[in-house]
């Protein structure tokens, strides 16, 4: 853990990075979110969301919010 400073984060369908909205792809968040905190993370998550709607990175925001 103590090597992770920070992190960055889109959604994609497996081939290339895409950079889709979280829930956009197969990427599954929850297990990630899981792990994240099984480890201790506690630092920084950069969304990189690079699509052509620019609600995508605040919609990627609240998912990340709404995760139980």
């Amino acid at each position: 853990m103590e090597n992770i400073g920070h992190l960055q984060m889109s959604d994609n369908h497996g081939k290339y990075d895409e950079h889709l909205q979280l829930g956009k792809g197969k990427i599954d968040f929850h297990a990630v979110a899981r792990k994240l905190i099984d480890i201790g993370y506690d630092n920084t998550i950069t969304l990189e969301i690079f699509t052509k709607n620019r609600q995508d990175a605040g919609k990627s925001l609240k998912y990340i919010k709404n995760m139980p």
